[in-house]
């Protein structure tokens, strides 16, 4: 099995996994599962994270990473402040990379 390495400053790295992967849960129904993976192509890494939740419309998937404090209640009707995907936003933009979402309700 080879080596992969994410490069990166390892507290936003971690940072990013953890609120993306938490939102993930929160939209997620009990019995639902969360799939991590990755593929290289070239010299970049494709990190996947798929859920199997409640998904969002086209607005909501438009709007997820602007500086909006709206928020969802989730699936067990969690309250969040609005502010962890800017976050995320924020350190991939530090750390040079992209985040893309791709979203069906």
């Amino acid at each position: 099995m080879s080596e992969t390495k994410i490069k990166g400053e390892i507290t936003s790295v971690n940072t990013i996994f953890r609120n993306v992967i938490q939102n993930d849960i929160k939209y997620s129904h009990n019995s639902s599962k969360i799939d991590v993976s990755y593929t290289v192509q070239e010299q970049n890494m494709i990190i996947t994270i798929r859920d199997y939740g409640v998904g969002m419309d086209k607005d909501k998937v438009i709007n997820l990473f602007k500086s909006s404090r709206l928020t969802t209640l989730g699936t067990d009707n969690e309250k969040g402040i609005g502010l962890g995907m800017l976050l995320v936003k924020e350190l991939v933009h530090k750390n040079s990379v992209t985040i893309v979402c791709k979203s069906n309700p």
